[in-house]
């Protein structure tokens, strides 16, 4: 396991190790957890690890995907009662 220090740069933002250690995929479970959840309330990190990426890093999103995705919260809205 990492220690937390290597994970947090003294500001507590994510260390540039830590993003990649993310990318790569290297943490262990408990660091994973830290990591993501700091990543899901802190605005600064979420767009840093974003911005990790290279264009030739990124996925191709599959054809109708995001209609499928659009249909399925409209059809949740529906059954709930919500207007888009």
């Amino acid at each position: 396991m990492t220690c937390s220090n290597q994970i947090f740069n003294s500001r507590r933002h994510l260390s540039p190790f830590a993003l990649e250690a993310l990318k790569a995929g290297s943490f262990s479970e408990d660091e994973l957890i830290l990591a993501t959840t700091h990543i899901a309330e802190c605005l600064d990190c979420a767009n840093a690890f974003a911005d990790s990426f290279a264009d030739n890093e990124l996925k191709e999103v599959p054809a109708g995907f995001i209609e499928e995705i659009e249909n399925r919260l409209a059809a949740d809205r529906a059954h709930n009662g919500k207007n888009p």
